[in-house]
């Protein structure tokens, strides 16, 4: 299955924009930490381009629509990950 994949991917493209964040808060960590974390974003969301482009079809018709529209925090939820800032109502009932 490549939903665990996907979900994967999105952990580490949510860890990542939520350190970046960090880093643009704090002037001294400017830097090398801050474009590794850019190269980590560009790496997490070429790969989910490329697995959704490879199993679009397979893909629960929700997922793919949040892959399609780059809709990463509602795709994480649905695959059951942190939901954090997702409305409920986003979320759908069997994912709240």
């Amino acid at each position: 299955m490549i939903e665990p994949l996907i979900k994967d991917s999105l952990i580490r493209l949510s860890t990542a924009t939520q350190a970046c964040g960090n880093h643009v808060n704090a002037a001294s960590d400017r830097g090398q930490n801050a474009d590794e974390q850019a190269a980590m974003i560009t790496r997490e969301i070429d790969t989910l381009d490329s697995l959704f482009a490879e199993h679009r079809r397979r893909l629960h018709p929700q997922l793919a629509h949040f892959l399609a529209n780059r809709s990463y925090a509602k795709a994480l939820a649905f695959l059951g990950g942190e939901a954090e800032g997702i409305p409920a109502a986003a979320r759908g009932k069997n994912h709240e």
